[in-house]
């Protein structure tokens, strides 16, 4: 999933036609649909790992019954969903939008770091 960088559903296809060979991905586990390919952490760098996730977000102030009836978690894990996805080598969360702020918020943390590491600054 991840000098140039990828998403897997964009590498997957050029891997197998022969024109790009994956060397890791970044999730923290194997990805399924390339069981072969080791993690960035499997490589030699413990602790390494980077995701990108889609969702939908709301407002702050939207009521919990109309985040409710969005019903992500439960279609997120719906078979079928799943099974349309699997081919594009996108893993379908169904997240909670308690999972999705605590993702939101570690993803934050390391992201402000590498800003700081990079040294970029806002002028």
């Amino acid at each position: 999933m991840s000098g140039a960088s990828a998403w897997l559903s964009e590498a997957l296809p050029q891997a197998q036609a022969g024109n790009i060979r994956m060397l890791a991905v970044s999730s923290a586990k194997r990805a399924c649909q390339a069981s072969g390919v080791a993690t960035i952490g499997e490589s030699g760098f413990p602790g390494f790992y980077g995701e990108s996730r889609n969702g939908l977000l709301a407002a702050a102030a939207t009521p919990d019954d109309i985040v409710d009836r969005i019903e992500f978690e439960r279609g997120g894990k719906e078979q079928k969903f799943a099974e349309r996805l699997d081919p594009e080598g996108v893993e379908p969360l169904g997240s909670s939008p308690a999972e999705t702020a605590k993702f939101i918020a570690a993803d934050m943390v390391i992201r402000a770091a590498a800003v700081k590491i990079a040294g970029v600054s806002q002028q």
